[in-house]
């Protein structure tokens, strides 16, 4: 698995996302890898005017690193996990979160895109808190 995890570098030194933000690699063992982005100063969704900075972390099996475009994808993934997880944070009704992406252990990965796009599944907070209320 050697070759896999230095494809995995490899890729890492070529790819880029935001001002500030950064890639890196951590071996977990002979057969996994921890891809991470590093996330400067964000702005906080639930208290305004605090910042906090952020580091999401993807597992990846090695064995799944094959060629140079199985590592885009796996960092392709740990981008788009972390841009679902801030629209989840950031998508209001009335300046009250729809969704719940902390509510069930703060897991990464437990959000999908389709309980963002339908509206639906355990992370919705709309239907609890917002959606009852009078006047809607």
């Amino acid at each position: 698995m050697e070759e896999n995890f230095l494809i995995l570098i490899e890729v890492a030194k070529r790819i880029s996302y935001k001002p500030g933000y950064s890639f890196s690699i951590r071996r977990i063992d002979n057969e996994q890898a921890f891809i991470s982005l590093r996330c400067p100063s964000l702005p906080n969704s639930q208290e305004k005017g605090e910042e906090a900075g952020l580091t999401i972390n993807n597992t990846v099996k090695l064995s799944a690193i094959i060629t140079s475009s199985d590592a885009l994808h796996a960092f392709a993934n740990l981008v788009a996990s972390f841009e679902l997880h801030e629209a989840a944070e950031w998508f209001k009704l009335d300046e009250r979160q729809v969704f719940l992406p902390h509510g069930w252990g703060d897991e990464f990965g437990g959000f999908k895109w389709e309980d963002f796009m339908n509206l639906n599944g355990k992370f919705l907070d709309a239907l609890k808190q917002i959606i009852d209320q009078p006047g809607m």
